[in-house]
């Protein structure tokens, strides 16, 4: 037998009494309670700013952000690759291939 059709053999199910499933069920309650402190703190930083910045100084400064970014050559073909490789990714272009 060759080693391609042993190695693509079904491997026997391993009895672990539950133990796969009470890790991956603790690291989807890790996952979900990081993303609830990051939320938590996404939250209060922007609270904070609001309270903190007046609003006019707050809009200034996104707007000239957003135009930089929106007029940087760099910023553009960054969003392009990005654009790609998800388009990539998603199969998209299998009709060229």
């Amino acid at each position: 037998m060759m080693i391609d059709e042993l190695l693509s053999q079904p491997l026997a199910p391993v009895a672990d009494n539950g133990f796969s499933a009470k890790i991956v069920t603790r690291i989807r309650r890790y996952e979900q309670r990081q993303l609830v402190a990051l939320s938590i703190v996404v939250i209060a930083v922007a609270t904070v700013a609001c309270l903190l910045l007046p609003i006019s100084l707050l809009s200034q400064t996104l707007n000239g952000i957003v135009i930089t970014l929106a007029t940087s050559l760099e910023v553009g073909i960054a969003v392009l690759a990005v654009l790609a490789t998800w388009l990539y990714d998603r199969n998209f272009f299998r009709f060229w291939a």
